[in-house]
């Protein structure tokens, strides 16, 4: 693949061999389904290097997703069939909003249990 990603704001170009391994392979069905209709389809995987960041990855991918879309011929689409970077964040923000959660119970129940005065210190 020629051209590359601009990443980490450095102005180096990021090209598919710095995060992952580019290789050919065979599959057995060169076919997918989009919206329940069976298209004939070529699949690419793209996996991140031990030690990168996914959310770095994400935007990389999306920013070349674009470019490339932008230079496919009439009739041709490009479409994911899993974003792993869009289900780590949202797996970020759940756990963020459950330790919220259970921050106020514990806070709420120290108050509670222990009195006005003992349930601040705790709370402090």
């Amino acid at each position: 693949m020629t051209g590359g990603v601009r990443g980490g704001g450095k102005g180096r170009a990021l090209g598919l061999g710095d995060v992952g391994e580019v290789g050919r392979g065979y599959s057995a069905r060169a076919e997918g389904r989009r919206g329940g209709v069976r298209e004939n389809a070529i699949g690419r995987a793209v996996a991140m290097k031990d030690g990168g960041g996914i959310r770095a990855l994400g935007e990389n991918l999306d920013a070349e997703f674009k470019r490339l879309q932008a230079t496919l011929p009439a009739g041709l689409t490009l479409s994911k069939v899993s974003d792993q970077p869009a289900a780590v964040e949202a797996g970020v923000g759940e756990f963020v909003q459950v330790l919220i959660e259970a921050l106020v119970i514990v806070l709420l129940v120290s108050f509670f249990s222990l009195g006005a005065r003992t349930g601040l210190v705790v709370a402090v």
